[in-house]
């Protein structure tokens, strides 16, 4: 009987221990909904600079053809956008946003974000957002995964609704983004203005993603990120706002 006991309490502890081992490698497809708004904006440069006008269509095309990964245990993850080849003359600020790079940690509940800024890299460090999700009992099907609906209000604007298909075929809370809590890997989350939407997934692959906390930034939370950057924007308009005296000079709209 005692070495029965000892069968299954070892038996029990290696696949706990298989779990925890375990990796994920999932692949989403990031798409932008525009709102009339943002499709006014866009028009309205186009028209303004017809010049500018395939520039301006191939930044917005480029913004909505992103693909993320995300490699992930049961409590850490790494989520950062597909490094692609880049034409000579990229737009460098399409570049600092391909190298940014979100580490989640679901155990402890807390982020570390990196992304450079202008002329400075900002590590984020702060603790993740808490999201009271309600599951129902819609399900659907997201390649050979079940899926399930769940829905919660964003904790920074609970006016914006965010829903989220997660599978408990998966069993880790976490997701893209920030996204986090559920019973189970999400598959495709939408706040209304962004999807992501999971294409791919690899268990355990072979050639492994070390999981590592971002290093080599200013580490700030995320309140004194959004006052630095406050100030930053504040300074970038004031001298362009001066440079207009200049008669040489052109005016130049930012906007970030």
């Amino acid at each position: 009987m005692k070495k029965l006991i000892l069968i299954l309490t070892l038996l029990v502890a290696s696949s706990v221990l298989a779990q925890n081992e375990m990796q994920w490698h999932a692949v989403y497809q990031y798409k932008q909904i525009l709102s009339e708004k943002d499709k006014a904006r866009r028009d309205s440069l186009i028209k303004a600079q017809p010049a500018m006008a395939e520039v301006i269509k191939k930044v917005y095309k480029r913004f909505d053809n992103r693909t993320y990964t995300m490699d992930f245990n049961r409590n850490e993850s790494i989520f950062m956008e597909e490094k692609k080849l880049e034409s000579p003359g990229k737009n460098t600020m399409i570049t600092g946003i391909r190298d940014r790079k979100l580490y989640k940690n679901i155990q402890e509940k807390t982020y570390l974000y990196k992304r450079p800024s202008m002329d400075e890299v900002y590590i984020i460090s702060d603790s993740l957002p808490k999201y009271k999700w309600k599951v129902s009992n819609e399900s659907k099907q997201i390649g050979k995964y079940l899926v399930v609906k769940a829905e919660a209000s964003d904790p920074a604007n609970p006016k914006k609704k965010i829903t989220a298909w997660f599978t408990p075929e998966i069993p880790v809370q976490n997701g893209p983004k920030k996204y986090w809590g559920l019973p189970g890997l999400m598959m495709e989350v939408s706040d209304g203005k962004d999807i992501y939407l999971c294409t791919q997934i690899v268990v355990n692959p072979k050639d492994k993603v070390k999981i590592t906390k971002p290093e080599d930034g200013k580490i700030v939370d995320e309140e004194t990120y959004k006052k630095e950057m406050k100030n930053m924007r504040e300074k970038l308009r004031k001298r362009y706002k001066n440079r207009r005296g200049d008669k040489n000079s052109k005016t130049i709209h930012i906007r970030m």
